[in-house]
């Protein structure tokens, strides 16, 4: 053999292993970078949750400021700051502006519930409440519901449908929030 061709062969043996086996991209990366994260009160936090007396329906809740730190809880029961022990039976009670959720973040920001964490929660319905209902009949099957500007609020509704003798023992909800 010459030696021209065994070096022609051996260059262009080495050009085929090149791009057989990479571009030269690399797979991962590991660096060390700082973050800062910080956790906040409801009353404080981005997206925050509130239950103001002042709304239609506000006594069936109870936020951060008035009971339990960091929780937003909503009753049906004697727990309740009105009178009676619970919602009537196979009956759909509404209850109007029960909570807010309130935008302290830098966008305009799209609000859904997700109530998979509740006792049937076929039977529970949240809702917005105003102008925003018509256009998001919709918002509590998953969908990211109505948006709300920097520093404005959001109330929600809860329908509960106890016919048939469904039992709502209750749970928790997820409130996501997506900025825009």
């Amino acid at each position: 053999m010459k030696r021209r061709t065994f070096l022609a062969g051996l260059g262009t043996a080495a050009a085929g292993t090149t791009t057989a086996v990479g571009t030269g991209a690399f797979t991962s990366v590991s660096a060390d970078r700082r973050v800062s994260v910080a956790v906040a009160d409801d009353s404080a936090a981005l997206v925050g949750l509130e239950a103001p007396n002042e709304l239609e329906n506000g006594e069936y809740a109870t936020d951060a400021t008035e009971g339990e730190a960091d929780t937003l809880s909503v009753h049906f029961d004697s727990d309740a700051a009105v009178g009676g022990a619970g919602v009537n039976a196979n009956a759909v009670s509404r209850f109007d502006s029960v909570f807010r959720i309130v935008n302290r973040g830098t966008g305009f920001t799209r609000f859904g519930i997700d109530k998979t964490g509740l006792a049937n929660p076929d039977r529970w319905e949240f809702y917005p409440y105003g102008d925003a209902v018509s256009a998001y009949p919709n918002w509590d099957e998953g969908y990211v519901g109505p948006g709300v500007g920097v520093g404005g609020t959001l109330p929600v509704g809860i329908r509960l449908d106890t016919t048939g003798g469904v039992d709502l023992t209750g749970g928790t909800i997820v409130v996501r929030a997506v900025n825009r």
